[in-house]
């Protein structure tokens, strides 16, 4: 279970832990780390757990699945502060008055438990048990990725003439979008669908829909939107594979730990990613929901997950020097997406996430396209070396700090 042995200067009341290894679980324990004084560093251990021993490049998922990338997975060592201590197990149970947790193997078996001074829940999202047929592939987890790939891989056989008839992608958001694009530009398959039960494709906005569109279906990609899919509804043959790439699902850990969420599993947090009533913890990433105006206009995203990921191990590092922490400011610049190996999609907006501006296609996106997939792996790694290196960008609201 353990990656790495953990020792904690005085037990639990020395244990700052980070629960998730992904952007903002990385980016927190780095942080965090980094900025213990000598004297802080010798009192607490900062501990991170994780179900798996590696980062998952989620960004790149649908690279992996059509079978244009070979990996996506970073292993946690090279990211993480040499301070960091590592065990690889599964949380599944927060006892926020007794200050642990419950850990074991994601089967549930070999429990047992670990204490804590603060801890930060940063557990992320997938779409495991989303699908709504099971006969659907998925794509938003590593291993529904592999799996998809090496499906798509017997059926091209080892001549590589053999491809599926029809790859059916039901999901017209993001990883939709960018699954059906990379799919289709591969050759992956006779013919490629995208299907939407929404009208507006990834998020973007009416004036960059028809762009989107128009390079799709020059991939050859048939575009069909405002059309619900029901299970059962597509060919099941060998030749015919459907994949899901439709909402996320935040992981069970908070409600089932009696943690109030909102209705889908987000943990409900403050100005401060505190959780109210529960002290010393703290949630950041796709776990989190801000309960505030200043954090409302935040969605499931890597360019949300990195900054809340820092801004949660500064209010930690700030309550637990007994400082006046600050509450967050978090804003974006761009939305962008990749449409295949030659074009993508870039759509300027403001603070608040809202669209402004001529959307850009072409090679110049995918290149910007592809230097955001570079740098949310640079800026958490920076945070072991430098604190607060990684940019934030203000956010809509700058209420005066009182």
């Amino acid at each position: 279970m353990t990656d790495r042995k953990t020792t904690t200067a005085g037990g639990s009341s020395g244990r700052l832990l980070v629960i998730g290894g992904g952007y903002a679980g990385v980016t927190a324990a780095n942080r965090i780390r980094s900025s213990l004084t000598p004297t802080e560093a010798e009192r607490f251990r900062v501990v991170l757990v994780c179900p798996r021993a590696e980062l998952v490049d989620r960004l790149r998922l649908h690279q992996l699945a059509a079978g244009t990338r070979d990996e996506v997975r970073i292993a946690l060592g090279e990211m993480l502060h040499p301070g960091v201590d590592r065990i690889v197990a599964t949380v599944h149970r927060i006892d926020p008055g007794a200050r642990t947790v419950e850990l074991g193997d994601e089967s549930g078996h070999g429990r047992s438990h670990l204490g804590y001074h603060s801890a930060v829940i940063a557990v992320g999202s997938d779409a495991v048990g989303a699908s709504p047929d099971p006969d659907w592939h998925g794509v938003q987890t590593w291993a529904e990725a592999h799996r998809l790939r090496q499906v798509l891989a017997s059926l091209r056989g080892d001549d590589g003439r053999g491809k599926p008839t029809h790859i059916t992608v039901v999901g017209g958001g993001a990883t939709g979008v960018e699954l059906a694009a990379e799919l289709a530009e591969s050759g992956a398959a006779e013919r490629v669908s995208l299907r939407g039960a929404s009208t507006q494709l990834a998020g973007v906005p009416a004036r960059g829909q028809r762009r989107i569109r128009e390079l799709l279906e020059a991939l050859g990609v048939r575009v069909q939107t405002g059309d619900r899919v029901e299970p059962g509804t597509l060919p099941t043959s060998e030749r015919e594979v459907t994949v899901w790439a439709g909402s996320l699902r935040v992981s069970p850990l908070a409600k089932d730990s009696g943690i109030e969420t909102d209705p889908s599993g987000r943990v409900r947090v403050d100005a401060f990613l505190r959780v109210p009533g529960r002290p010393r913890l703290y949630a950041a990433g796709d776990a989190a929901t801000v309960e505030d105006p200043r954090g409302r206009h935040l969605r499931m995203s890597c360019a949300s997950a990195i900054p809340l990921g820092g801004h949660a191990a500064s209010v930690l590092l700030a309550d637990l020097r007994g400082r006046r922490a600050r509450p967050l400011s978090i804003g974006y610049i761009t939305r962008c997406l990749s449409l295949g190996r030659r074009n993508g999609v870039v759509v300027p907006v403001f603070a608040n996430d809202r669209p402004w501006g001529v959307t850009l296609t072409g090679r110049l996106a995918r290149w910007y396209r592809a230097w955001i997939c570079e740098a949310v792996l640079r800026w958490p790694v920076g945070e072991a070396r430098h604190p607060g290196s990684s940019p934030r960008v203000p956010g809509p609201v700058l209420a005066r700090w009182r």
